[in-house]
């Protein structure tokens, strides 16, 4: 799990926690070869500061799976973000625990989010620059991320009982290519 701290409006957007309807009982453990997943992209070419939007897919085999139960009590929350070596551009998770089921029914199941091409934070003037947080536009704008090779991966609030999505390779060109 990676905690960054508190979200930008551009993290806040790339978020997304899904309420479905309710469910009681024990958390039920994902049964091994009874749920996959992935990550589906709309594009994996983009020009560096536009928004790729994108689904969760999960598709469960067996009986509902209730997550919110399984990562003790709070409803999980999901992000897909981009990274390339020390650069992980998540925007962490800054959620007070929800007791609202998410569920995993039964069948073929999507959730949608778009994640963003560019930082998702920036050192204003005197600020600390680092890998994943450069200096921000004139504007105070967060940067486009620069042109290259980068994976899309998923990380959760909770530890959840679902596989880890293989990564999808996402390619950024700069404005000029």
């Amino acid at each position: 799990m990676r905690c960054r701290g508190q979200l930008s409006w551009a993290g806040i957007a790339t978020l997304l926690v899904v309420v479905l309807s309710s469910c009681s009982g024990p958390p039920v453990a994902a049964p091994t070869g009874r749920v996959s997943d992935q990550i589906t992209l709309s594009t994996t070419r983009v020009v560096a500061g536009s928004p790729i939007k994108g689904t969760f897919i999960v598709t469960n085999l067996g009986h509902p799976i209730n997550l919110t139960l399984a990562s003790k009590g709070c409803m999980p929350g999901f992000q897909v973000f981009l990274e390339k070596g020390e650069l992980e551009n998540a925007v962490g998770f800054d959620e007070p625990c929800v007791s609202t089921p998410f569920v995993i029914e039964h069948g073929t199941n999507r959730f949608p989010f778009r994640t963003f091409t560019r930082y998702t934070g920036c050192a204003q003037p005197g600020g600390t620059i680092t890998p994943g947080s450069p200096p921000c536009l004139a504007s105070g704008a967060y940067p486009p991320l620069p042109a290259g090779s980068y994976q899309a991966v998923i990380d959760w609030t909770n530890t959840v009982p679902l596989p880890r999505p293989a990564a999808v390779t996402v390619t950024i060109t700069d404005r000029s290519s």
